[in-house]
């Protein structure tokens, strides 16, 4: 539905006439480490970029879900960082904890080996005193 027919109207200039013309843009997108950074600062002019006529049209994208999702792709690889740092901690805590437990093992054993075995002693020495009494007579 057309409020105004287009074909009346005439503009003051001919098609030659372009010294009031658009210029080229100002600003490239430019993303060198590809983290998305770029797509941040341009997502509120996105918004606009596909509007149709004087109110906007309700398919335009919404700049605030672009925004968001550009930060998540620019986290991505320094959450996977952290999380990697923090695996590697814990594993080496793990075998930290392993290794200490392994060596209060080993110093239970030698620990429990040597009571044994001063009580092996203590116990031939008896045999051998008692034996040494009951003979002596």
């Amino acid at each position: 539905m057309d409020f105004i027919n287009a074909e009346k109207l005439e503009t003051c200039d001919g098609s030659d006439h372009v010294n009031e013309g658009v210029k080229g843009a100002d600003f490239v997108q430019v993303d060198f480490v590809g983290l998305g950074s770029v797509h941040f600062g341009f997502s509120r002019a996105k918004a606009f970029e596909n509007a149709n006529g004087l109110l906007l049209d309700s398919r335009v994208e919404v700049a605030g879900g672009n925004a968001f999702k550009d930060v998540v792709e620019a986290m991505v690889p320094v959450c996977m960082f952290v999380v990697f740092v923090v695996f590697v901690v814990f594993v080496m805590f793990v075998m930290f904890v392993m290794f200490v437990m392994f060596v209060m093992f080993v110093v239970f054993v030698m620990f429990v080996m040597f009571v044994v075995f001063v009580m092996f002693v203590v116990f031939v020495m008896f045999v051998v005193f008692i034996a040494s009494s009951l003979f002596a007579r």
